[in-house]
């Protein structure tokens, strides 16, 4: 079974507006670039992934994505990440992907053995998911074959893809690890992460 990661990014210039009162515009877009090589850079030794794709509407964004070798899936609006996932997966089932790893592009502690595992507790049909450190949110969704569920990024999402899954009649997999779990949204989460390095 081939699987593609998936990373979507909002313009750079619309990322991480809950991180404005630690960060000024510049040191934000500076932040989503630093941690959006490091996702392509890891993303990019896992030797078990069919391809990497990036779903943005930004054109430096693109360009970033197309200096690691991933393909560039460069949609013409931005009409929310669900929509924006879907458009995506489209694409790739299209092309014989039979998985898709949706994966953020704001793990700053990401590891390759991380995705590995995510990899390896996959099956077809199946759901994979690792939620972040609160078990609200959803910080990587395997799903294969690709339309298998509806994705349900937003509130409570790590429960509401559980919940599709089981909808669909599989039991979803819950894969944990602290890299997975850290991602950077609010100003505290800046501070949570420099710890665990």
């Amino acid at each position: 079974m081939e699987i593609w990661a998936l990373i979507p990014v909002k313009p750079l210039a619309e990322s991480k507006t809950r991180l404005a009162l630690a960060l000024k515009p510049p040191d934000r877009v500076k932040l989503v670039r630093a941690m959006l090589h490091h996702t392509l850079q890891v993303l990019g030794r896992v030797r078990k992934l069919g391809g990497v794709a990036v779903v943005t509407p930004d054109v430096a964004v693109s360009a970033l994505a197309i200096e690691y070798g991933a393909r560039v899936l460069h949609e013409p609006c931005a009409p929310g990440l669900n929509a924006s996932l879907s458009w995506a997966t489209t694409h790739l089932r299209d092309a014989g992907a039979g998985g898709v790893l949706v994966i953020p592009g704001d793990l700053p502690l990401l590891r390759e053995e991380s995705v590995e595992a995510l990899l390896a507790a996959a099956t077809s049909p199946g759901v994979v998911v690792s939620p972040d450190r609160h078990r609200q949110g959803t910080n990587a969704l395997l799903v294969a074959p690709p339309s298998l569920i509806p994705y349900r990024f937003g509130r409570d999402s790590f429960q509401r893809h559980q919940d599709a899954a089981t909808a669909a009649g599989v039991k979803p997999v819950v894969v944990e690890t602290p890299d997975l779990a850290a991602d950077v949204d609010l100003p505290e989460d800046l501070s949570v992460v420099e710890a665990m390095r």
